[in-house]
């Protein structure tokens, strides 16, 4: 009988990344995406993220949480502060041109 050789099995060329960075930069992207929608939609996506390969990584999986809350506090700033009332962004002035 003859030895199987090396070249037996499929052999998948080198790639620049691997299978789950490409995932995580999509679901970055996603999220990103996911945030000019609606302000707590970023955690969602990091949400679904878990159901991937991405859980698997402790470091991605953190850096897709910190983005997540990062763009919905960015999100929800200005109504936050006007609830607090800490802004005065949110003041208009209606009377400007109508005193003589």
């Amino acid at each position: 009988m003859s030895e199987p050789t090396r070249q037996t099995r499929q052999t998948r060329p080198e790639s620049l990344y691997s299978r789950t960075e490409w995932i995580f930069a999509g679901f970055i992207a996603l999220e990103v995406l996911a945030f000019t929608v609606f302000p707590g939609l970023p955690l969602v996506v990091a949400g679904t993220a878990m159901a991937t390969r991405l859980r698997e990584s402790r470091k991605r999986t953190l850096a897709l949480w910190i983005v997540a809350g990062a763009l919905t506090i960015v999100a929800l700033a200005p109504f936050l502060l006007g609830m607090l009332g800490l802004s005065s962004f949110a003041e208009v002035d209606t009377t400007y041109g109508s005193g003589r």
